[in-house]
């Protein structure tokens, strides 16, 4: 006991030790051990200690469920695919189809009632005279007025449709996530970066989430 002028320090360090090889943790060690102390008095000890316990208990885990990757932990999985939609672009979610049904601002509801029977689509963009897109049509809407009595030749496109918002191919799936979000879409026009007025196809919030699903897989298994 002679020989050990301040057995303080060894206790610390056995203690950071433990840990850093325990909990896989060798730089937390460090860090905790430094701002008990109040210093970087043992931080080469400390490098050394935990290093050794980090690398000599290599099979052994204080906590079994402890995954290898923050990608792959529940807690940061927020954060993960917020990260992941921002690399993702409309490109590589939707399906190009430019014969998209649209509809004047001036169709009575008549026609737009036969238009819906005919097409698979759930949100009809309306654009005006010139040709441009001011607002979209979805079947929540059409099914409000669906059965009251002569109001299907007495409304037209303009009396019921929404709030027009687009997206490009360039543009994030983050960036579209947040319009399905604000607008509680379930469909958003695609239109040509060169010309907004130019509809190229429609992205589904199932779009989104059928590209995330297979960006996912590929990073954890790189199929």
């Amino acid at each position: 006991p002679s020989m050990i002028s301040n057995p303080t320090a060894f206790v610390l360090v056995g203690m950071g030790a433990f840990f850093a090889g325990a909990a896989k943790v060798p730089i937390s060690s460090m860090i905790m051990v430094s701002e008990m102390t109040g210093g970087y008095q043992l931080l080469v000890p400390m490098m050394l200690a935990s290093s050794t316990s980090f690398v000599a208990t290599n099979r052994i885990n204080l906590y079994e469920q402890q995954v290898n990757r923050m990608a792959d932990s529940p807690a940061h999985m927020g954060d993960f695919t917020v990260d992941v939609l921002d690399s993702l672009m409309v490109d590589q979610a939707f399906h190009s189809s430019p014969n998209i049904p649209m509809v004047s601002e001036d169709t009575p509801l008549s026609e737009i009632q036969n238009l819906i029977t005919q097409c698979p689509i759930s949100y009809f963009p309306v654009v005006n005279s010139k040709g441009e897109i001011i607002g979209l049509i979805a079947l929540d809407d059409v099914r409000s007025v669906l059965f009251e009595e002569g109001m299907d030749q007495l409304l037209i496109a303009r009396d019921f449709m929404s709030k027009a918002t687009t997206v490009t191919p360039a543009e994030s799936l983050k960036s579209a996530l947040k319009k399905f979000i604000q607008y509680n879409y379930s469909q958003i026009p695609v239109v040509d970066i060169r010309n907004e007025n130019q509809i190229i196809g429609m992205l589904s919030h199932e779009d989104v989430i059928g590209t995330y699903n297979k960006k996912i897989r590929h990073l954890k298994t790189g199929v």
